[in-house]
C-alpha cells in the first residue's frame, strides 16, 4: 500500500512538473481534439516521455557499439560531448510522428465512416493490413509521400505513443521483404541462413552448396563465403607436345558445362599425335601498368617528361624494392594534351602478376608526384586492365604449331586437307572483312575450361581470347596449322592456385610452383590447336551440329 502511494504521488509530482512547464511556454494551438490540445511541440501527458525513452535507447545502442569496437582490438577515440544537433534531429523524427497522428486523427474524426476525403464520394476503405507480414518495429519512413495518406497506419488508442506504420514493402519471391534481407560479414552461419532463407527452407537446394572448403581455406580468394558451385571436370588428351617450356606427352584437365567439348578435344589431340605431334614456342614474358599526371600547359608536359627520362634509373629501382620477383623490362613515356603518362613493363616470375605490378606503378606515381611541383593530379593505375587493347598485349606471347597429314584427317576427320585450308582462309575473310580482331574457329571454349581447371583468372579470357589460326601447304599431303596467341596471362603461384583442387590439377601437367609458367603457358595453347584442328574437321564434314545433338544431351524438357 505504501509502495503504491509514493508511486501515486511521485507520478502526480511529475505530472504537476510537465504542466508548470507547459504554462511557461507560449501557447500556440495547433490541432485541437476532443481530449487533448497540441501546443508547441508538445503533448501533455506522454510526449516528454517518450524523448527521454528514444534518447536513453540511442545512447544505450553507442555504448552497445562502442563495447562491441573495442571487442574488435578498434581503438576508441576518447568521449566527445554529444552534439546538439542529434538531439534536434531525433525530436524532430518525434514531432513529424506527433504532427502526422494528429492530422490522421483530425481527419478520422471529421469524414464520416466508410468514405474517403480524397475521393468525390463514398467509397470502401482499402482492407486492414496484415500486421505480421513484413511489419517492423516503431516509425519506417516511407518511400514516397505518397504513401502516407489518411488510412496508412492504424490509429493507436488514446493515451498510447503513436505508431504509424507504412504499408509492406514488396517481397522477395520467397515472401521475404527485402529491407529484411542482409550478409553478415563476419558469421557464416548467419550467411548459411540468409542462403536458407532466398531459397524458401528447401533444405536440399542448401545442401547442393555444400563444400569441403572453409573459409580460411578461401581467405584472399573470396568474400562472404557461403560454398562452392562444382564445374564437372574431365581429361583430355593425350597429346604430345616437343617445346621451348614443355615437352613430353601430356593429358590436360577440363571444367566446363558444354556437351562434346572434351571429346572433340581429345579427337583433335588424337590427329596431331599421328601426324607426329606438337610443337610449341614462348617468346616475350612481361606484364604492363601505366599512369598518367596532368600538368598545368604543354611547357610543363615537356618538362616532366624529361624528368621522367633522366630518372629512369631511380624508377627501376623503386619498382624493384616493392617485390622479389619483379623487374622492369621497359619504360615508355607519352603525352596526350598536357597529360603525362608513364608506362612500364615488368616481368614477374611465376606469378600472374596483376596485383604484383600495380603495387609497383602506384610507387613510382607517388614518387613522380612527391619529387617535383609540376605534377596537378595523378591517375594509377589507369583502368586497362582485362580488355581488349591491341596495342597494349601483355603476358606471354604462344605459338602452337602442327604439320597435319592427309591420311590422318582423312581417316580420323573424315575430309580432306584442302576442305580444312580453304575453311580456314573463308572464315578469316569474314571476321576481318567485320573487324574482329580473333581470327579463329572457337580458340577461347577451349581456354575458357582449361582456365577453370588450372585455377587462373577468369576475367583475363577477353584479353587472352585474341587468337590467330594460320595454315599453309608445306607439301601435296602435309597442311602446317599453327595457333599464335599474343597474350597468355597465366601463372603456377598465388591467386586460385594455392587451393587444394587446383594445386591437384596443376601437379597433373607437371606445373605446380615456382618455373612452370611458361610451361603451363605452352600446354595451354597445345590443347586449343588440337580443338581447333578437331572442330575444323567437324565443321567441313558436316558433323558439327550431329556431334553436338549427339553428346550434348542435356537439353531443356519440352
Amino acid at each position: 500500500m505504501g509502495s503504491r502511494r509514493r508511486r501515486t504521488c511521485g507520478e502526480e509530482i511529475r505530472r504537476n512538473h510537465r504542466r508548470r512547464a507547459n504554462q511557461r511556454r507560449p501557447q500556440q494551438p495547433h490541432e485541437i481534439l476532443p481530449d487533448r490540445q497540441f501546443t508547441g511541440g508538445r503533448v501533455d501527458g506522454w510526449q516528454n516521455l517518450r524523448h527521454r525513452e528514444h534518447w536513453a535507447k540511442f545512447r544505450f545502442t553507442a555504448t552497445l557499439a562502442k563495447r562491441f569496437r573495442r571487442a574488435r582490438g578498434e581503438r576508441i577515440a576518447a568521449r566527445q560531448p554529444p552534439h546538439p544537433g542529434k538531439r534536434l534531429a531525433l525530436f524532430a523524427v518525434h514531432r513529424l510522428r506527433v504532427v502526422q497522428y494528429l492530422r490522421t486523427r483530425r481527419q478520422d474524426h471529421r469524414q464520416p465512416a466508410g468514405t474517403n476525403v480524397r475521393s468525390d464520394g463514398p467509397r470502401q476503405l482499402p482492407p486492414k493490413r496484415n500486421s505480421s507480414a513484413g511489419r517492423g518495429r516503431g516509425f519506417r519512413r516511407p518511400e514516397c509521400s505518397s504513401q502516407l495518406g489518411p488510412h496508412s497506419h492504424t490509429t493507436p488508442p488514446i493515451g498510447k505513443p503513436p505508431v504509424i506504420e507504412i504499408s509492406a514493402p514488396a517481397s522477395t519471391s520467397h515472401g521475404v521483404p527485402p529491407g529484411e534481407l542482409r550478409i553478415d560479414r563476419y558469421s557464416h552461419s548467419a550467411r548459411i541462413d540468409t542462403i536458407r532463407t532466398l531459397l524458401g527452407n528447401k533444405q536440399h537446394l542448401v545442401n547442393h552448396l555444400d563444400t569441403t572448403l572453409s573459409e580460411d581455406d578461401v581467405a584472399g580468394n573470396i568474400e562472404n563465403f557461403v560454398g562452392a558451385v562444382p564445374v564437372p571436370l574431365a581429361l583430355c588428351g593425350p597429346l604430345r607436345i616437343s617445346g621451348s617450356a614443355a615437352a613430353g606427352t601430356f593429358i590436360a584437365p577440363m571444367a566446363t558445362l558444354e556437351g562434346a567439348l572434351a571429346a572433340s578435344y581429345s579427337r583433335g589431340a588424337k590427329m596431331i599425335n599421328e601426324s607426329g605431334g606438337c610443337e610449341t614456342l614462348t617468346y616475350d614474358d612481361y606484364f604492363l601498368r601505366s599512369a598518367q599526371f596532368q600538368t598545368g600547359s604543354l611547357r610543363e608536359s615537356g618538362e616532366l617528361r624529361r624528368w621522367i627520362t633522366a630518372h629512369r634509373s631511380t624508377i627501376t629501382e623503386i619498382v624493384r624494392a616493392t617485390g622479389n620477383h619483379i623487374a622492369v623490362t621497359d619504360l615508355a613515356v607519352d603525352c596526350l594534351g598536357s597529360t603525362v603518362t608513364i608506362s612500364i613493363a615488368c616481368s614477374t616470375g611465376d606469378a600472374m602478376g596483376s596485383n604484383m605490378v600495380s603495387k609497383a606503378i602506384a610507387a613510382v606515381a607517388r614518387y613522380v608526384s612527391q619529387s617535383n611541383d609540376l605534377v596537378h593530379h595523378a591517375h594509377f593505375p589507369l583502368c586497362e586492365d582485362k580488355k581488349n587493347i591491341p596495342a597494349r598485349t601483355k603476358g606471354k606471347k604462344v605459338i602452337a604449331r602442327t604439320v597435319l597429314t592427309a591420311e590422318v584427317m582423312q581417316r580420323l576427320g573424315r575430309t580432306t586437307l584442302h576442305e580444312l585450308d580453304d575453311y580456314i582462309r573463308d572464315a578469316k575473310d569474314m571476321l576481318a572483312l567485320n573487324g574482329a580482331t580473333s581470327l579463329n574457329v572457337h580458340g577461347v571454349n577451349g581456354m575458357a575450361a582449361l582456365f577453370q581447371a588450372f585455377g587462373q583468372d577468369m576475367a583475363y579470357l577477353g584479353e587472352c581470347s585474341q587468337l590467330i589460326l594460320s595454315s599453309r601447304f608445306i607439301s601435296e599431303g602435309e597442311l602446317e596449322v599453327t595457333l599464335t596467341a599474343p597474350t597468355i596471362i597465366v601463372g603456377t603461384i598465388g591467386g586460385g592456385t594455392g587451393l587444394s583442387a587446383y594445386e591437384a590439377t596443376l601437379e597433373m601437367v607437371g606445373c605446380y610452383g615456382d618455373g612452370k609458367a611458361a610451361k603451363l603457358a605452352e600446354i595451354i595453347t597445345a590443347f586449343m590447336l588440337a580443338g581447333e584442328v578437331s572442330c575444323l574437321a567437324a565443321l567441313c564434314s558436316d558433323e558439327f551440329v550431329a556431334a553436338h545433338e549427339t553428346l550434348g544431351k542435356n537439353r531443356p524438357p519440352g
